[in-house]
């Protein structure tokens, strides 16, 4: 499968890209803030604290991306990011996302023993 998104994506994460990335619908054309939506710290908030109380673990990332969200909360509880991109497991693999697996959300149960 084409994965012109993931490896732009990595591409920005190795310091290989540098013009923006152009998001495109239809007609309308906007600059896609990599950095700001993939790379900052994720934010904690009081709707994060609120869902953090309910949970405690194992927790599973649908389209992880670059695993922002995975990273906070596998320092609390188990946690697996699973992404369609083979670029994008690599990326959270390179940013310290502990268990980052390829996975397609429509095929789960094939995946888990849970």
């Amino acid at each position: 499968m084409p994965d012109a998104f993931g490896r732009a994506v990595r591409d920005h994460h190795l310091g290989e890209r540098t013009e923006p990335l152009v998001q495109r619908d239809g007609e309308e054309t906007e600059e896609h803030p990599i950095e700001q939506f993939y790379f900052e710290e994720f934010d904690v908030d009081e709707h994060t604290q609120w869902l953090e109380s309910w949970l405690d673990g194992p927790l599973l990332d649908l389209g992880a991306g670059t695993g922002k969200h995975t990273l906070y909360f596998q320092e609390r509880f188990e946690t697996v990011a699973i992404e369609v991109s083979d670029a994008l497991v690599e990326t959270m693999r390179d940013r310290g996302v502990e268990d980052a697996r390829r996975g397609d959300m429509f095929e789960l149960r094939d995946q888990f023993e849970r």
